[in-house]
């Protein structure tokens, strides 16, 4: 394009002699400096080369680490599996000793006293294989729940029948306060199960004789919410952050256990988008709370609005 006023073979001139000017200009430096041009090549190659340098070992690197990644994967996949053979083949062993400690206590009315207590030794341990393989499962990422719709109600029910005379051998009463109206639930009846079996054998290890144990439910918007509230020791205010932690043992000298059925709940009850805390002062008992998601009824008005919607 011209400049105006002028005509276009003018204009071509100007722009020629500023093209001149700048060669000139450029031609001086160079003179001025003899090999800066020839150091600036240099210079770009070999920030090329760095630059493909650092690129090859950033891939070596990566490839390391995805090594490393799969190794540790391979690892915990292979411990989770032998695990739980494991789990499933001491759970056998354990049914057949209680078989036949049964058998035997049957023959010598004498020996109920200790088939209880062996009893108890069996729970104990399969409470604690159970909490080991679950927990090598978290680990690799296999941890799940089948969920299933069901009455709260009738779950506090079997796990309350279940603990109570394990309680009422301790001389501490366990009961339950239920609505009368059914509580229905979205959970995996098995792992809820696990829960109350933690919260349950917990109140009870700390709660003296002719202490109590009460559990109840409620609806609480789109959750049921449920307590477990015991007459204990109760817990330290400083200690309720970390009892959910993998591995926790409040006191020193207790080796009852590993530390995982607190962990173990959290796990379950998270996998069922609820939640689960703890209210405690040493002195006045603890009351474990968690939650589960509500289900709808399928009676009276609302089994009506289901089946309209399913229409």
């Amino acid at each position: 394009m011209s400049s105006p006023g002028l005509p276009a073979e003018s204009a071509r001139s100007l722009t020629d002699r500023g093209i001149r000017r700048e060669r000139r200009l450029t031609d001086r430096i160079v003179a001025a400096a003899p090999g800066v041009a020839v150091r600036l090549q240099r210079a770009r190659g070999l920030s090329d080369a760095c630059l493909k340098g650092e690129r090859q070992q950033s891939l070596r690197d990566l490839v390391r680490a995805q090594i490393a990644r799969d190794a540790a994967d391979a690892a915990l996949t292979d411990r989770e599996e032998l695990l739980a053979v494991f789990g499933h083949d001491m759970r056998s062993l354990m049914s057949v000793l209680s078989v036949n400690a049964e058998m035997a206590a049957s023959e010598s009315p004498g020996c109920a006293e200790g088939l209880e207590s062996f009893q108890r030794t069996v729970r104990q341990m399969d409470r604690l294989i159970s909490n080991v393989v679950d927990l090598a499962r978290l680990r690799a990422g296999k941890f799940n729940v089948i969920l299933d719709k069901r009455n709260a109600s009738d779950l506090v029910g079997e796990a309350v029948g279940v603990f109570r005379p394990l309680a009422s051998a301790r001389s501490v009463s366990l009961e339950s306060r239920l609505p009368e109206s059914e509580l229905p639930v979205r959970v995996d009846p098995d792992r809820i199960f696990q829960v109350f079996s933690n919260l349950f054998s917990n109140a009870i290890k700390v709660t003296p004789r002719g202490g109590q144990i009460s559990v109840s439910a409620e609806r609480r918007d789109h959750h049921v919410q449920i307590a477990v509230h015991d007459t204990g020791r109760g817990i330290a205010e400083t200690d309720l952050h970390r009892i959910f932690n993998p591995f926790c043992q409040l006191g020193r000298g207790d080796r009852r256990g590993l530390g995982l059925g607190l962990f173990i709940s959290k796990s379950i009850v998270q996998a069922h988008g609820g939640t689960i805390w703890a209210e405690s002062r040493l002195g006045s008992g603890s009351t474990f709370y968690f939650t589960v998601p509500a289900a709808r009824s399928t009676h009276g008005t609302e089994a009506a609005l289901d089946e309209a919607t399913a229409n």
